[in-house]
């Protein structure tokens, strides 16, 4: 197990879990994505939504928006062994004007369905710090 600053080890099982839910939040596979949670999951990234099929409309979203991102986890830190915060950067490449950010902070808080040989995340909440990037205006 990876020591905590908590003093509460993270469990392997977490690790894997978390390694293996940024690489596909990476991907464009939504299903994939939303088979990570629960069936009645919230979720509370920018707005709150409820349920998988809420996460796969917000996913379809993320490519209609981005042509690029990456999320690079740092630090993984249990208050339990059933929740998990989380500390990282993201980087993206936005479709509408082409700005491009990188090393963006956020934080997330994920709360496991309490089993350790088939985790899946019940309650999903992310903190990010976005950088101040204009929206293009409209002409006219």
């Amino acid at each position: 197990m990876i020591p905590s600053v908590t003093g509460v080890p993270v469990p392997p099982a977490v690790v894997k879990f978390i390694e293996d839910f940024y690489r596909i939040s990476d991907e464009e596979d939504y299903d994939h994505y939303a088979a990570q949670f629960t069936e009645d999951v919230t979720f509370h990234v920018h707005q709150p939504a409820v349920g998988r099929d809420s996460i796969r409309k917000r996913r379809s979203l993320v490519k209609e928006t981005f042509t690029h991102m990456a999320h690079h986890y740092q630090h993984i830190f249990c208050a339990d062994p059933n929740i998990a915060y989380v500390v990282g950067t993201l980087d993206f490449d936005r479709i509408v004007d082409g700005k491009q950010a990188r090393d963006i902070d956020w934080v997330a808080r994920i709360t496991f369905n309490g089993q350790l040989e088939n985790l899946k995340i019940r309650d999903y909440y992310v903190w990010v710090h976005y950088p101040a990037i204009e929206l293009p205006r409209s002409k006219g």
